[in-house]
């Protein structure tokens, strides 16, 4: 394989459950130079400064760069004929589910295949159930069974198969608002999974904000919850009782073990109860200040509606089963690609209907934001395509479709209490109940919930602190790790609340956050110590002097003078949000040749956040150019002997042992695609990769031409060091 792909070639993962899976960029000559390949630098200028994205031009110029873009005539060794499917959807969850009548479309709209629950179960074509998820992360059906509610509003009751496009976008537009063709029986009201989790983060901090706290989730335990309906039900009272944290059993991003919970309830109980202890001194502190004039008791409550992303690429797919050879071809708009085909092999590793040997994933430059991160599409494109008569089947929403079936941002009630000291502007408690949406699938809707809560800080330093955070299952649409995951609701009720605390106190906005505002060192919520330079009060004090600060008051007052009717005002609001999940890797080759050129390969993913650009402006930064070639979305590296099992969250025995039998493994190798990663982790890979080459090929090359000659060359004459050189 070498680093020029070309319309077919693939780059080859290994194995999973047996089946071969292989991951390969868009084949288009066009997608050759936006994924690899030469690359232009016209869109960098000679001081280094990116002038606009790297991709900026290929995409407004219209050229194919997205995955729905393509059909299978456009693929190489796929069919030319293409097949189209729509879903049938659920407008209801709250009555039986007794089939549908397509009447409607007439004999000469009828779908050349209608398929329904029961013949996709008959033929094996299941939910995938990753042990690396949550239980029922994916939810429990591909469509709804007859007989049954259906758990969310939008989810499919039926799929209809189309050999050409035009019957198939004549009977899609005539069905999409009629009212008869689901058929509903006996009302039954909601048929939701359980909730998804319910979890307490308390601190009560020592005598300074450095000190040990006296106790924090760190230092002692996270308290898990159970639910009594929709209300969360914390460890009770009884010293003998053992208390079941089913939110402990959760597998996912951010949150939750892997360990049997009854023991994680055994061995945490006692520091759960000491922490429900705790939490009820907190509550007596505030009561307490609401009666103590020179303390403010601030109470608010918000709410954050469900919100759609709206990426400009709806979900969509595009696959084809080869029953001749066993091989399933997918073109798939995808945030983490190798999560796909992953998953993939594990829905279809025991399909005797179907067998599948060989997968083959092609993947392209998305807009993701999480909208397509572990999103269910992937799956439900695989299990249409067996129903394409061996035609490639193309299914993709529309923007109407996208707002029925895609992935949501969480719905939160909020309730924030906020206890500061009048005279010195300094916060005392902070106590927040959040309530997540999380719809009818589980999706990353706890471990959503558990980061909002984590983040409700914002920048400030809380002596004690509250923090109760819980994820319901209900009919709604699912919702799971859009952009902030979770951190963007709880953190602005927050900075609202601070600048009525301003107010109230009669302290400028800003300078009651530099009052706040945690430092290197201090105990965090959990009861974590960030370390580094945080540079909180350095950006305060910036902003403090901005004009457009400074002169507020003059501008807003000379605006609403000259502009009757309307409104000027300059706000502020300074947030960090915890980023990482425990599990962050990166991935990449950088090399150059004798030529000078050089060539990277690298795992970043394009999801819409300019991660392909910033890569490269690194690898400049570091060497004095961008990359003469460049291939993203590389999920091999020959250079990288590594194995792993894929399950970062784990310390089993069993793990343990492979690791003492194979030093190159390791609990992870991919990263997830997400909006801070290349910021962090991703971009920390490639300066270090960068950095290497500076240090071990550039400077001892440069050292040896400049010591060639007489008496030890110029290089004798200079006291240089790394730290003097510039590329």
């Amino acid at each position: 394989m070498t680093m020029y792909s070309s319309r077919r070639q693939f780059i080859k993962l290994g194995m999973f459950f047996g089946i071969s899976v292989m991951i390969g960029r868009l084949p288009d000559a066009h997608a050759l130079e936006v994924y690899s390949g030469p690359s232009p630098l016209d869109w960098m200028s000679p001081d280094g400064k990116a002038r606009y994205r790297w991709d900026a031009l290929r995409k407004v110029t219209g050229q194919k760069t997205f995955a729905r873009d393509f059909r299978a005539r456009d693929l190489s060794g796929w069919p030319k004929e293409q097949a189209h499917a729509f879903f049938i959807k659920a407008t209801r969850a709250d009555r039986i589910f007794e089939g549908v009548d397509l009447s409607l479309l007439g004999p000469k709209l009828q779908p050349d295949r209608l398929v329904l629950h029961e013949e996709l179960f008959g033929d094996g074509v299941t939910v995938p159930q990753p042990e690396s998820l949550a239980a029922g992360f994916y939810g429990k059906n591909f469509l709804v069974p007859k007989g049954q509610t259906p758990p969310l509003i939008g989810h499919p009751v039926a799929l209809l198969v189309y050999h050409d496009f035009d019957r198939f976008e004549a009977a899609k537009r005539m069905l999409r608002f009629a009212q008869d063709v689901v058929k509903y029986g006996a009302a039954t009201g909601p048929n939701t999974p359980p909730n998804y989790g319910a979890a307490r983060y308390v601190r009560i901090g020592g005598d300074t904000p450095a000190s040990s706290s006296v106790y924090s989730p760190m230092q002692d335990a996270i308290i898990w919850g159970a639910f009594d309906g929709n209300n969360p039900v914390w460890p009770p009272e009884s010293p003998t009782g053992v208390f079941v944290p089913t939110s402990v059993m959760l597998k996912q991003r951010g949150g939750g073990g892997v360990r049997d919970p009854l023991t994680v309830a055994r061995e945490t109980y006692e520091p759960m109860r000491r922490g429900m202890d705790a939490a009820a001194d907190i509550e007596k502190a505030i009561e307490a200040a609401r009666k103590d004039e020179s303390k403010l008791v601030l109470d608010r409550s918000g709410f954050s509606q469900s919100i759609d992303p709206c990426a400009l690429e709806a979900d969509n797919g595009n696959a084809w089963y080869d029953a001749k050879t066993r091989t399933l071809h997918l073109i798939v708009g995808a945030q983490s690609p190798y999560e796909v085909a992953r998953v993939a092999a594990l829905m279809v590793k025991d399909n005797k209907r179907f067998p599948v040997e060989t997968i083959k994933l092609l993947s392209g430059t998305t807009v993701g934001y999480g909208s397509k991160d572990h999103s269910l599409f992937p799956f439900y494109a695989i299990a249409t395509c067996f129903y394409g008569d061996g035609l490639p089947v193309r299914l993709a929403n529309d923007r109407y479709e996208q707002f029925q079936l895609g992935i949501k941002r969480h719905s939160v009630e909020m309730d924030v209490t906020i206890v500061a000291d009048r005279k010195s502007g300094k916060f005392e408690i902070l106590k927040v109940f959040y309530k997540f949406n999380g719809g009818g699938r589980a999706n990353f809707s706890f471990s959503v919930a558990q980061v909002g809560a984590t983040a409700a800080q914002s920048i400030y330093y809380f002596p004690k602190s509250d923090l109760t955070t819980v994820a319901l299952a209900t009919p709604a649409v699912e919702a799971g790790s859009m952009r902030g995951y979770g951190t963007l609701q709880a953190m602005s009720i927050t900075e609202l609340m601070v600048d009525e605390l301003a107010v109230e106190l009669g302290m400028d906005q800003i300078e009651l956050r530099r009052r706040n505002a945690l430092q290197a060192g201090f105990e965090n919520t959990q009861g974590a110590q960030p370390l580094g330079e945080l540079n909180n009060i350095e950006m305060l004090d910036l902003a403090a002097k901005h004009p457009l600060w400074v002169n507020r008051e003059k501008a807003k007052a000379d605006f609403d003078k000259a502009n009757p009717g309307k409104r000027y005002g300059v706000g502020f609001a300074q947030v960090q949000k915890d980023y990482g999940t425990g599990a962050d890797t990166s991935a990449l080759a950088l090399e150059f040749d004798a030529d000078g050129k050089v060539r990277m390969r690298h795992c970043v993913q394009e999801i819409g956040t300019g991660a392909t650009t910033a890569q490269q402006v690194i690898v400049r930064d570091m060497l004095g150019k961008a990359p003469d070639f460049v291939e993203f979305g590389v999920a091999e590296f020959a250079e990288l002997p590594m194995v792993s099992n894929w399950e970062p969250y784990s310390t089993t025995q069993e793990q343990q042992d492979e690791f003492q039998k194979n030093p190159y493994w390791v609990p992870f190798m991919l990263p997830a695609m997400s909006a801070s990663n290349s910021a962090y982790f991703i971009g920390f890979g490639t300066r270090q990769a960068a950095r290497f080459l500076f240090e071990h090929a550039l400077w001892p090359a440069a050292r040896a031409i400049w010591s060639e000659g007489p008496a030890g060359g110029q290089i004798v004459s200079a006291r240089m060091t790394l730290s003097d050189l510039r590329v």
